[in-house]
């Protein structure tokens, strides 16, 4: 139905996931749920585009979105894997989305287990059924297994210091999430973040 919508936002509410945005001047109002992670750092009044996803159900007609063009488009895709529902691939697509094409590349389920939602046959699914679908995405061609196995490398180390698996997959993935950093920053920052909890 609507491939973007480009306003201004009259509401956030991060604990529903969902802002409203007036397209300017049109005194007409969009329900539009986010990623938490997007959602957070958006402020009442701002003008943004949202690039969107209409879901249709039985009893529900709801507007999904992204801020990014890319992440909406593996919205799309995700929706395609048996038993993966809107709620689910937005709760996916909080991750970062190179993190999230590269374990699909790997077969990296243990990347999946860390997500709220997604058991092992979910996972299995997600991988075995965009395997090859997410060759279809211009970005995703660029995006090799490199950084996942970095990720894996530095969750292992922190494992061995002591930590439990989630709480230092969790600090690694928001080291990683702020942009490109060297093996040695993601782990002297995984540590930092680690040791104010």
């Amino acid at each position: 139905m609507f491939s973007y919508l480009k306003g201004e936002v009259t509401l956030v509410n991060i604990e529903s996931k969902l802002i409203f945005i007036e397209p300017l001047n049109s005194g007409i109002g969009f329900e539009v749920y986010l990623p938490k992670d997007e959602i957070e750092k958006i402020k009442k009044g701002e003008v943004i585009t949202v690039y969107t996803h209409t879901v249709k159900r039985e009893n529900e007609l709801s507007l999904y979105g992204s801020i990014d063009e890319n992440k909406i488009n593996f919205f799309k895709l995700l929706l395609q894997v048996s038993n993966v529902g809107p709620k689910l691939a937005q709760k996916i697509i909080e991750k970062p989305i190179q993190d999230l094409v590269a374990a699909i590349k790997s077969g990296d389920k243990d990347f999946f287990f860390s997500i709220s939602g997604v058991g092992k046959k979910s996972a299995e699914r997600i991988i075995f059924e965009l395997k090859d679908k997410i060759e279809k995405l211009d970005f995703a061609r660029e995006i090799g297994t490199d950084k996942v196995v970095e990720i894996e490398e530095v969750v292992t180390l922190l494992e061995n210091m002591g930590f439990s698996s989630k709480e230092a997959r969790t600090a690694v993935e928001e080291v990683v999430s702020g942009g490109e950093e060297s093996l040695e920053n993601i782990i002297k920052k995984s540590l930092s973040k680690l040791a104010k909890r």
